[in-house]
């Protein structure tokens, strides 16, 4: 799709909130699918509508001109789209530039093939949102981080005030804090305490002989 439109739609979809884009995209992919089935129903529209003009090209005497024709609207028409709709979905800007050509060569050349031009120009609505989606941050998921954050820790403030266990390991701060409670509390021995620091017989300090001490 040409850069312009996609910046532009890229601007407009980024405004939207992740649930608000989740929503959209999954719309437009469900469009895409249901697009993907109707191109079949389009061709095949667009064939049966051609034969009244083939056949009376061939009784007024243009019987090369009809054969052609007939060539072009029943085998050249739905390969050349079919192709060029799976190069604009792997983003090949000649795809896309084919895609507009046979589509005009459609329209002035076999009018009654026309419908094909319509579900052509919805594929490419859809197509260009989807592909401005594709190049969002976070795609495809829309997943905002920090929301995720809030709620986990939101839940597991709530899980604590209940007394339940969240089965989320303790800090090695936190753990060292309950230590120095239980120690304040009279539970447990501050030499026996675990808070990270060895607590073992203290070597005995020699003082020389020398150095006066002063009266005691």
């Amino acid at each position: 799709m040409p850069q312009f439109l996609t910046l532009r739609l890229i601007n407009k979809y980024s405004l939207l909130s992740n649930s608000q884009k989740r929503k959209k995209m999954h719309t437009l992919m469900r469009l895409a699918e249901i697009l993907d089935k109707l191109f079949k129903f389009a061709v095949l529209i667009g064939m049966f509508l051609c034969i009244w003009w083939n056949i009376n090209e061939i009784k007024e005497g243009r019987v090369v001109y009809g054969v052609v024709d007939t060539a072009i609207e029943w085998v050249v028409y739905p390969i050349a789209l079919y192709c060029e709709i799976l190069a604009i979905k792997r983003g090949s800007s000649a795809g896309l530039v084919l895609f507009i050509i046979t589509n005009l060569v459609i329209f002035f050349h076999t009018p009654t093939y026309s419908l094909t031009n319509l579900w052509s120009i919805l594929f490419l609505i859809v197509t260009a949102r989807l592909e401005a989606f594709s190049k969002l941050p976070g795609y495809p998921r829309f997943n905002d981080d920090l929301d995720a954050k809030r709620v986990s820790d939101e839940q597991e403030y709530l899980a604590r005030s209940k007394g339940e266990k969240t089965g989320k390991p303790k800090s090695a701060a936190a753990v060292q804090n309950d230590y120095y409670d239980m120690i304040l509390s009279g539970k447990i021995e501050y030499a026996k305490a675990d808070t990270g620091k060895n607590f073992g017989e203290m070597d005995t300090l020699e003082v020389p002989d020398d150095i006066d001490l002063g009266d005691k």
